[in-house]
């Protein structure tokens, strides 16, 4: 499965953090709210990890609508962020090169990320 393979069913009046969100935790991911503008999350890690689900993610962006996402990674996630054009095409040749394809690449405001699974 990729992640444009995941179908969001929520409300179109979702903010597109708790959207990304709900995306990311579908893919197997585990979302994180963080304080606007910032890389910085707006919750401890252990407690908002504890018993995710859908019903947490969306508890959570209804009384803070400003936050943002990000992801905490884990063993299983590889994340490569190019932040220029140079470094981008350096990324996109290798991967051309041995065959790979990212599981999900997201567009940041500097560049891209590109999200690999590892192998078991």
């Amino acid at each position: 499965m990729t992640f444009t393979d995941i179908k969001l069913t929520t409300p179109d009046l979702l903010s597109s953090s708790v959207k990304a969100a709900i995306h990311w935790y579908r893919f197997g991911l585990t979302p994180i709210p963080t304080l606007p503008g910032k890389k910085q999350a707006a919750v401890t890690w252990n407690a908002w990890s504890d018993n995710l689900d859908e019903a947490k993610i969306l508890e959570h962006y209804a009384a803070h609508p400003s936050h943002e996402v990000a992801c905490l990674t884990n063993d299983d996630l590889i994340v490569f962020d190019a932040d220029s054009e140079a470094s981008l095409q350096a990324l996109e040749s290798i991967e051309q090169k041995h065959g790979l394809r990212p599981g999900l690449v997201v567009k940041t405001t500097r560049g891209k990320h590109h999200y690999f699974r590892r192998a078991g």
